[in-house]
Order: C-alpha cells, then sequence, then structure tokens
C-alpha cells in the first residue's frame, strides 16, 4: 500500500466510523442524509488522483469492431499533472465516401500555454491557442475523471464537490455511488460516480447528463483495472455517447409542458433544483420516464490501455512538437505561415507588431 492509499484509507474510515449514523460497519449500506459522507468519498478520489503526477501510456480504441463504420485508433500519451499533454496516435477508418482503408498520423501536444498539430499526410502543422479540450473523449485520463470540464479543467470530482443535492450509496460490493448537479463545462450536469474502495478510491463508472433533458451524454465504464508501480489504474474500458433525438411531435409536446410550468426561453438557470423539478416532471409527462429518449452518437468504442511510466520527471520540451523544416506551419498565435518550400514565415494580413518566431 502506498504512503498515499495509507492516507486515504485512514481518513475514510475514520472520518465514516465517527459518524453516528452508521458505527464501525463497513461498507455502510445506506443512502446518506447528508453531503458530508458524499463529500469524504470524493475527497478520497481526489487525494487518489493527486498520486498520479506524470503518466505515459498506449492506448487503443475501437468503435463498430468488425462493422462497416469499424474505427481503430492507436496512440501512445503523456500527461503531467499541469494540465500538459502530448499524443501521436494513428488513426484507421472506412471512407464513407471511397470505401478504402485510411490511415492518419498525427501528433498533439499542449505546453501549458498553446497548442500544437502535425499532420504527417497533409505534411503540415498548427499552432493556436488552447481552447480547453483535448482531441478525443476516449483517453486513459478521462477515464480517471480528468479533462470532462473544458472551462475550470477540474477534476470531476472536485466539480461535484459543489453540487447542493449531492447523495451517497453503497452497494453490496463496497461500492460507493455519488450524484449529484453542478457545472461541468460547458454545461450544468447531473454526475454519477462510482467508486471503487478496493481499487485505490478510482472511479469504475462515470455518467454525465445533461441537467434539462438528462440524457446520458457520455458514459466511461472501466471494465477492468490493472496495479502498475503499486497504483491501481484503469486498464479497459468502454465509452459511450448518446444525444437528445425525439420525434418532432414529442419535442413540440415537451416544450408546451415545459411553457405549462413557466419555461419559457432562455438562459435557464439548471442549478436551480426548482426548474430541474419542473424539467423531470415535464420528461414524465411526455415520456413517462425520468430522461428523454436518445440516441448513440456513435458505436461505442472499447479501450484497452498499456501503461509505461508514471510519476518519472518531465521537461517543457517534452509538451512540444518540433516541425519538420520541410513541413508548412500556420501560427494563429502571430498569424504567420510558414512556407514548407522556402522555410520562410509570411504574414497572413498587416499587422504592425507581427514578427517571424524565433
Amino acid at each position: 500500500m502506498t504512503g498515499t492509499m495509507f492516507i486515504v484509507r485512514a481518513f475514510l474510515v475514520g472520518w465514516l466510523a465517527a459518524s453516528p449514523l452508521i458505527g464501525w460497519d463497513w461498507p455502510p449500506s445506506f443512502v446518506a442524509p447528508d453531503r458530508g459522507q458524499a463529500r469524504a468519498v470524493l475527497t478520497a478520489v481526489l487525494i487518489s488522483d493527486r498520486e498520479i503526477r506524470t503518466l505515459r501510456w498506449k492506448q487503443t480504441f475501437i468503435s463498430d469492431r468488425g462493422g462497416p463504420r469499424e474505427w481503430v485508433v492507436e496512440s501512445t500519451n503523456l500527461v503531467d499533472d499541469q494540465r500538459r499533454w502530448k499524443c501521436h496516435k494513428h488513426s484507421g477508418f472506412v471512407n464513407p465516401d471511397t470505401g478504402k482503408r485510411e490511415v492518419l498520423d498525427i501528433e498533439l501536444a499542449f505546453d501549458g500555454q498553446q497548442m500544437f498539430t502535425l499532420n504527417h499526410q497533409s505534411r503540415g502543422g498548427l499552432i493556436r491557442e488552447d481552447n480547453g479540450d483535448r482531441y478525443s473523449s476516449v483517453l486513459a485520463d478521462r477515464f480517471l475523471g480528468r479533462w470532462l470540464d473544458r472551462v475550470g479543467q477540474q477534476h470531476v470530482a472536485e466539480a461535484l464537490l459543489q453540487a447542493e443535492d449531492l447523495a451517497l450509496r453503497w452497494d453490496d460490493e463496497g461500492r460507493a455511488h455519488v450524484t449529484g448537479t453542478a457545472l461541468l463545462h460547458p454545461l450544468v450536469a447531473i454526475l454519477e460516480l462510482t467508486v471503487e474502495p478496493r481499487h485505490g478510491w478510482r472511479l469504475s463508472r462515470i455518467v454525465v447528463r445533461d441537467a434539462g433533458h438528462r440524457v446520458p451524454y457520455s458514459t466511461y465504464e472501466v471494465t477492468r483495472f490493472v496495479q502498475f508501480q503499486d497504483i491501481w489504474l484503469p486498464s479497459a474500458g468502454t465509452y459511450t455517447s448518446r444525444f437528445f433525438d425525439p420525434p418532432r411531435d414529442e419535442l413540440e409536446r415537451f416544450g408546451k409542458a415545459l411553457a405549462d410550468k413557466g419555461i419559457i426561453g432562455r438562459p435557464i438557470d439548471f442549478l436551480d433544483p426548482g426548474v430541474r423539478h419542473k424539467h423531470l416532471a415535464a420528461l414524465r409527462e411526455v415520456w413517462h420516464a425520468d430522461e428523454a429518449p436518445a440516441k448513440l452518437l456513435v458505436p461505442p468504442f472499447e479501450l484497452e490501455i498499456e501503461y509505461h511510466a508514471i510519476n518519472v520527471p518531465v521537461n517543457p520540451d517534452d509538451f512540444r512538437l518540433v516541425f519538420p523544416s520541410d513541413y508548412s506551419v500556420y501560427d494563429g498565435l502571430r498569424d504567420l505561415l510558414r512556407d514548407g518550400a522556402t522555410g520562410r514565415w509570411y504574414p497572413q494580413r498587416p499587422v504592425s507588431a507581427l514578427s517571424e518566431p524565433r
């Protein structure tokens, strides 16, 4: 057991055992009547997450395995606890226009200040501002609960700590299920987390629902854990994405049901429990269910992960890309284009402060 895991276990067992509601039973099998126990579990998740300072891995994900839309992506990845990351990926897919299988070879990186992209097929590069997003929803560190918040870059457990409607339930297998409504940029989301105390307080399931329609837009499910250098990590999982897609007549009925309850126009404050209650009542009125109808965005992704290193020293250059001298490169920060044939930089519009980057 690592030092961090000892602290987490001592913190949780001590805190929960001190509660007059549950005594020394472990795991407690009840729904927490207040936010305290739920906050304790989420804090344990965050303490455990901070044990991972840097992580290097190789992963493969497949969508529609063996089907006409089969999509296979292999990538090597490096991340650190400063939100920096680097990836080199090879994507194989069937071009719907030609019916032929194609492969893309792309490198991406974020050094904490700017984004780099290198496309080996087009022999081109790009430098731009960070938009708060990783290049893919199917990444090992997203299964850890990172990078689900596009603006604040909070861990999903950190975001859920802000929820006013936190609830906690323990199941017979000793897993903790924490739910609540929180701002997970760019949307207010109903979050459902399943926490695995026996696997280092890692998350085994993350469900992100839109607070209005309650559609499970993103579901991350870990199907296998592995101990790598004494630290528990997800080694296999699935990712599913759905979108709100009701028939037109049902959508109109839903809009009328909301209007009858005083929900008209935008913006709508989904952090207001009264607003969420009215949306839930409208869902039940129209669809007799607690969530709106949804369709799969793409076939589910299956993920396999192989870890190479954890908590190794890194430096800023590890999160930057070197552009080959004969590649064209657009620098969006300075609005300059480098000609791959001549190596010269040219301004794309008259700007007095433009200068050739060094």
